[in-house]
């Protein structure tokens, strides 16, 4: 090959369409325009060791999946960053999708039957930050420390019987829950006994993080247990609800003083 034949027209082994060296993408054995390749599913991650027929096969599978999109019938919602749709029958999780906006149709989000869901994990990834005061012209921590933390919400769909992709990994939340100024929150069902007490005093923090944390559980019950309704939460350790120090059991706070 000469050096001026990269730079060659090439045409589209999918649709045919001649296409410059920067406008297709690298299959096994052939090339692929940008256009046909918006047309793969989005957790699909193998198209460069993918060959033509195993990317005409897959668009096969997507041009059958907007079909059976027209006879979605999600009845619940989760998310406002990504959006999963969850279809019900008799009460039960059939079937779902992912999508990254709201109009699942027009992005033909894959449809998965909950049979085919091996396993669903949950990650809510803290972002601790401390803060400190001005002792002078120093910078000094807090005694004992201080911290601004931001949580983030994913969910991990591993997925069987699919040969396009094994994965459904996305992130609920748009804006993350923050709170500051905190000592240390501890592990998450600290942080959840925590924003269950300040919930109805209605805190911000607290509001938006069981909003979310909620939405995790009702996920992790219709896969682990179609139909089963979401388990409530183990007795959590008490905390006060005017500075958020953990309780001991006493009549009053041990950091505020103020009556328990």
């Amino acid at each position: 090959m000469g050096l001026f034949d990269v730079f060659k027209k090439k045409d589209c082994e999918i649709c045919g369409k001649e296409v410059g060296m920067f406008g297709y993408k690298k299959l096994e054995d052939g090339e692929i325009c940008k256009d046909c390749v918006k047309l793969l599913s989005p957790w699909f991650e193998e198209r460069r060791e993918s060959t033509v027929a195993q990317i005409k096969e897959q668009l096969a599978y997507r041009a059958r999946n907007a079909e059976e999109l027209k006879d979605f019938q999600p009845t619940k919602t989760f998310g406002d960053n990504y959006y999963m749709f969850v279809e019900e029958r008799d009460g039960i999780p059939y079937r779902f999708c992912v999508s990254r906006s709201e109009d699942y149709v027009k992005e033909n989000a894959d449809l998965v039957l909950f049979e085919n869901v091996e396993e669903v994990i949950i990650d809510i990834e803290d972002q601790r930050c401390e803060v400190y005061e001005k002792d002078g012209e120093e910078e000094v921590s807090y005694e004992p420390p201080r911290y601004d933390y931001s949580y983030e919400f994913r969910v991990s769909l591993l997925i069987k019987n699919t040969p396009w992709f094994d994965n459904i990994h996305f992130q609920l939340n748009r804006e993350n829950p923050e709170i500051f100024g905190q000592e240390d929150m501890g592990g998450p069902n600290n942080v959840e006994a925590y924003a269950e007490v300040m919930e109805p005093t209605g805190d911000v923090f607290a509001v938006k993080y069981l909003r979310y944390k909620r939405m995790c559980n009702e996920i992790e019950a219709m896969v682990n247990h179609p139909g089963a309704p979401v388990r409530e939460a183990a007795p959590a350790p008490k905390f006060c609800p005017n500075c958020g120090a953990p309780a001991d059991g006493g009549k009053f706070c041990q950091s505020c003083g103020s009556k328990l």
